[in-house]
């Protein structure tokens, strides 16, 4: 392995060297084919590549054998070929998989499990008792499997009573010594033989922990990085550079789920570190000064949000990483150095949102691997990082665009798309959504919202619906405000946050039909809407019992934190629980639409129906894009738009909205995210204390149908301004709160968008 680390050194000092030579435009050759310069171009980068996997498998663990096979530890789900918690082996870089072992009890869950190099595993799983569902009725065991398949099971009992002795975490050193951490914080080693506790290292404060190499390194929850002997667990000298970068700028791996993790870490034969988080790879040599990228996120998927890792493994400088999406899919990436790719893309396009949008990141991610010669540079102009309010990012926005500095593409969600197409800043896409008509078809009643008379200057790329969920009888009228105040006079109407979020999900339906002829907005149209809000409010504020009135409070105190929220699958458990008997919000997905069919086949009676108000028929537009007429990238700008209609660039965000491409649309519609009945989810009434567990069906063909002649009958777009949005909703809630009346609220409204729409 002598020379492999040589020639890993001399890749890094190749790469460097072509950037400087790249600085001079000098065209010259550095170390022979693994990284050049062309023409003032440096060339050679780590480029991915998605391996197959078992279908249906989701995984848990992975390692290479030292035959160079993948080894991968996990269970397939699926009608036809559910397995139990198993292993599989490729012999061929994934073109083919042979399970090799399965654990014998088949019906239990997976809690932790790791691979060794030499590919034996430990796994702790749990099955339930018939005691009933808490933690106590959780059997635990710990089984070991040897490099051959063969299991020796231990049982661990259950976490009340051996909390601190049961790992939830496990992770293998180079040399097959096992490391944990247990129900409560504590990081320990264990027997791999059988999940004996053989060494405490500390007692509650474990974060995440891995095997390095040779030793067993623990990040803390206090982001401290520690360091122990593998095999005796005495800690170990801090490695002070490698803790710097870590934790740089407040850099945080805090672990939010089981299924995976933000950083994985792993060591090859010589003792160098490698470590994966969105940012990329990293490579550090223990107790050395330097940390080194080698592998770029932003050009990689591993940018991508809510992506989450499972292991990282090396063998000639040739990477592999097992993670899940943000979806749940598992994936397997290969990362391997091709010297024909540029290292730096030789074109950059500048992609801006008002706000961060993730399925756009996974888009851009996406985007990238198809482009390799492409960097997409996101600019968001309300990071949240900043006091910036929506009118101080337009405003800077403007100025970038008059000087000749603006975005390639625009994405124009919460921007008005009128005042910029009068403005003659966007240019015609009409080419663009006709190509993807025809290739690839496309819901025009939603995806020509903006075709005007001389072309089409933007095109929504998702959608959601605005809509009133509950009981059939009380939601036929669509959510009028007159029926909406006369239901709120009895207990149980609403659930308190959407009592108080009343105008922000009934706002789409109204702001639309208030503006006149000239422009201006309808007074008399607006008051009736502040009004009406006001009524709702005040009469389910009288008919609340104690424990929703002391909710309802604690909301007021949360704030922007607690409201804001529209998701109807957020509150659908409601209807069930007999919390409320109404909802009103946005359906963006079909895991939406399922919550809501499921809890029908329980109560019988619970529906679904667009939202009306002064306009009906409603969609909200999102992902709303446009490209500027100053654009310096053209082409890719028109790629990178085309890319957001395809197949491909719309199944990357499916939680971000239905599809606008009637492909994906119908797969949306027809393919089932998870088995019926295999997925359920509790929960408890506020007042009675009751829990209910609702388990998840998909919809049948017939439900299917409903919901696609819901969506080919919305016609009319909804309105997408943030600043009229935010004014109108920050005075009427002030007018909830009884800092102004009705009156004024109205008025202060009308004084706001009178001088906003006069500039």
């Amino acid at each position: 392995m002598k020379g492999n680390t040589k020639k890993w050194i001399k890749r890094l000092t190749a790469a460097a060297a072509a950037a400087c030579m790249a600085l001079t435009g000098v065209m010259m050759t550095v170390w022979g084919e693994e990284s050049q310069v062309v023409e003032g171009t440096a060339m050679g980068r780590y480029v991915e590549t998605k391996l197959a996997l078992p279908e249906g498998l989701v995984a848990s663990g992975m390692t290479l054998l030292e035959n160079g096979g993948i080894r991968i530890l996990g269970k397939i789900y699926g009608e036809e070929n559910s397995s139990g918690i198993g292993i599989w082996d490729s012999s061929d870089g994934g073109a083919t998989w042979q399970q090799t072992a399965e654990l014998p009890q088949e019906e239990e869950y997976l809690v932790a499990a790791a691979l060794a190099p030499d590919g034996s595993a430990a796994v702790v799983s749990f099955k339930m008792t018939e005691a009933g569902s808490d933690m106590g009725a959780m059997e635990y065991r710990f089984s070991a499997v040897d490099s051959q398949g063969n299991v020796q099971t231990t049982d661990l009992g259950n976490v009340e009573e051996n909390g601190s002795q049961i790992p939830n975490q496990l992770s293998f050193t180079n040399d097959g010594n096992l490391a944990g951490i247990c129900y409560g914080g504590g990081a320990v080693l264990l027997d791999p033989a059988t999940g004996e506790v053989t060494a405490q290292l500390t007692e509650n404060n474990g974060e995440i922990i891995s095997g390095a190499g040779t030793e067993v390194v623990l990040l803390t929850v206090d982001s401290q990085l520690l360091r122990y002997d593998e095999k005796t667990g005495e800690p170990l000298a801090r490695d002070e550079a490698w803790e710097e970068e870590l934790f740089r700028n407040g850099a945080s791996y805090h672990l939010l789920t089981s299924t995976g993790y933000p950083i994985v870490i792993t060591a090859d034969e010589e003792g160098r570190i490698y470590y994966c988080t969105e940012k990329g790879i990293f490579a550090h040599l223990a107790d050395g000064a330097a940390v080194e990228q080698v592998v770029d996120g932003d050009l990689n998927t591993m940018s991508e949000p809510n992506r989450l890792f499972q292991n990282l493994a090396v063998a000639d400088q040739t990477f592999y990483l097992l993670c899940l999406t943000g979806s749940g899919q598992t994936e397997l990436l290969q990362y391997g150095f091709d010297p024909d790719v540029p290292s730096t893309p030789e074109r950059e396009l500048t992609v801006y949102s008002l706000e961060e949008d993730e399925g756009l990141r996974q888009v851009i991610s996406q985007f990238q691997k198809e482009y390799p010669d492409t960097y997409v540079n996101y600019q968001i102009g309300m990071s949240g990082e900043e006091a910036v309010t929506v009118s101080d990012a337009l405003r800077t926005l403007n100025t970038d665009i008059l000087a000749g500095n603006g975005p390639d593409v625009l994405i124009l969600d919460g921007i008005s798309v009128e005042t910029y197409e009068e403005q003659g800043i966007l240019a015609d896409l009409t080419e663009i959504v006709e190509n993807a008509a025809k290739s690839q078809g496309l819901l025009e009643n939603i995806a020509l919202a903006y075709q005007r008379e001389d072309g089409i200057y933007a095109v929504p790329t998702r959608f959601a619906i605005p809509v009133i969920v509950g009981d059939t009888e009380l939601i036929s009228s669509g959510g009028s405000l007159e029926d909406l105040a006369a239901l709120a006079r009895n207990q149980d109407s609403f659930i308190p946050w959407s009592a108080l979020n009343l105008a922000d999900t009934l706002y789409p339906v109204y702001a639309g039909g208030w503006e006149k002829e000239d422009g201006t907005i309808d007074q008399e149209k607006l008051a009736r809407f502040v009004y009406g809000i006001k009524e709702i409010y005040d009469n389910y504020l009288s008919a609340a019992s104690p424990e929703d009135q002391e909710a309802l409070e604690v909301i007021w105190q949360l704030g922007a934190e607690a409201t804001g929220i529209d998701d109807v699958e957020a509150a659908s458990l409601s209807l069930v629980d007999g919390s409320c008997r109404v909802f009103t919000g946005a359906l963006y997905n079909m895991s939406g639409y399922s919550s809501l069919t499921s809890i029908n086949r329980v109560t019988g009676n619970t529906g679904l129906q667009a939202l009306a108000g002064e306009e009906t028929n409603v969609f909200e537009p999102l992902s709303v894009s446009g490209i500027l007429n100053t654009a310096r990238e053209r082409e890719r700008a028109e790629d990178f738009v085309a890319y957001l209609l395809s197949a491909e660039g719309n199944q990357t965000s499916w939680r971000e909205g239905f599809s606008v491409n009637a492909r994906v649309f119908g797969e949306e519609l027809a393919t089932p995210i998870y088995e019926d009945g295999s997925y359920s989810v509790f929960s408890s009434n506020n007042q009675t204390g009751e829990t209910t567990e609702l388990f998840y069906y998909w919809p049948s063909q017939e439900e299917q149908e409903a919901l696609e002649e819901l969506v080919k009958g919305l016609t009319v777009c909804g309105d997408t301004n943030r600043v009229m949005k935010d004014t109108v909703l920050d005075y009427t809630k002030r007018c909830l709160s009884g800092e102004m009346s009705p009156d004024e609220a109205v008025n202060a409204i009308m004084q706001a968008l009178n001088l906003y729409l006069a500039e």
